[in-house]
């Protein structure tokens, strides 16, 4: 089987209350809230392809303490890669793209590993979880 690969990364505000998240329009994940991200091209590393996304979908340039914070290989044969960093000033907006609606979200919001509007079927709120942790702020 041919490992595919895709990255996803969640950006913060400065003081970690809010996280911007896509609130997918399209599959997979149609009508849920997900993380900033796409497939890696061929030749491109993980964290070459999650700034790139970044960019592409959003314009923001300039994220702070970005880093990979873990690899997850699902049977199907797709490898993500998660990232998370922070932006010292909040963009204002929240505008569409084919993919969704970009919009930001409570932080603490995004935490409920049960939420049915959360794309991963806990993945997701894990991932924050996890950013947060390594950050030294749980709720």
């Amino acid at each position: 089987m041919t490992t595919r690969e895709a990255t996803v990364a969640f950006l913060f505000t400065a003081d970690l209350q809010e996280v911007l998240m896509l609130h997918r329009a399209k599959e997979p994940y149609a009508g849920k809230y997900n993380g900033v991200g796409g497939h890696v091209e061929e030749g491109e590393d993980p964290m070459s392809a999650a700034v790139r996304e970044i960019r592409e979908e959003t314009g923001i340039t300039a994220v702070h303490d970005f880093r990979q914070s873990m690899t997850v290989s699902y049977p199907s044969g797709w490898t993500l890669h998660v990232f998370h960093g922070w932006i010292a000033e909040k963009p204002f907006f929240s505008f569409y793209t084919p993919d969704g609606d970009f919009v930001w979200r409570s932080t603490k919001d995004m935490l409920d590993m049960h939420d049915p509007d959360i794309a991963g079927d806990g993945n997701v709120a894990y991932f924050i979880y996890d950013a947060l942790r390594y950050w030294g702020c749980l709720y």
